[in-house]
């Protein structure tokens, strides 16, 4: 079976000819711009202020999965969350042998948050995933996770402790998946990048 690819992307100002290898590797089933309002706004979240933007695009991703769904007259078996600046160094393997039960991810060291970088998902719990919205403080707090911090006096969670939450709120498990990735960092930050300029951890 052939793999679909699917993007919600933000430029940052850089030119479609530095995507044009990648995209033609690796061709879109679907492509949205995660820097436009094709999807709509994002929401506005409080105890996860930083956000609301990667929550819209997970959704704006799972729409468009649903979509092709829709015109290929039948459903995916798992859905992969990637990014573009992920560098494996080990296969993931083959996903036959993976527990279609639980969401498979790399879990942070030390903090039992699961990371956001990746995950791999059965279709049935994409809606769980890709679907994620704010939470509220009432489920925040329900859910133990080290992800959090005091910003002038407002507890702000971080994205990781959002996920972990939204997968408890689902009854969705976790199964630990080795970390054999890591983040290509640009050395130089490209002049549309103001991300990269003020130093932005992605």
């Amino acid at each position: 079976r052939r793999p679909f690819f699917f993007y919600v992307m933000d430029l940052q100002g850089r030119p479609w000819a530095e995507y044009g290898a990648v995209l033609a590797a690796l061709p879109p089933a679907a492509l949205s711009l995660g820097d436009g309002e094709a999807w709509g706004q994002p929401e506005t979240c409080q105890g996860t202020r930083t956000c609301g933007v990667q929550f819209h695009r997970l959704q704006s991703c799972l729409r468009m999965v649903d979509a092709a769904e829709t015109q290929r007259g039948r459903r995916f078996d798992w859905l992969i969350r990637t990014r573009t600046d992920l560098r494996w160094m080990a296969p993931i393997g083959d996903l036959s042998s993976l527990n279609r039960d639980v969401v498979h991810t790399f879990m942070r060291e030390g903090r039992g948050d699961p990371t956001d970088l990746f995950g791999i998902v059965p279709r049935k719990h994409a809606e769980a995933y890709f679907g994620i919205s704010c939470p509220s403080e009432e489920q925040l707090n329900r859910v133990r996770c080290a992800g959090k911090w005091d910003d002038e006096g407002i507890i702000q969670h971080t994205c990781e402790c959002a996920l972990l939450c939204r997968l408890n709120e689902f009854g969705v498990q976790i199964e630990r998946f080795p970390g054999a990735f890591d983040i290509i960092r640009p050395q130089v930050c490209h002049k549309g990048d103001q991300k990269c300029r003020d130093g932005w951890i992605m």
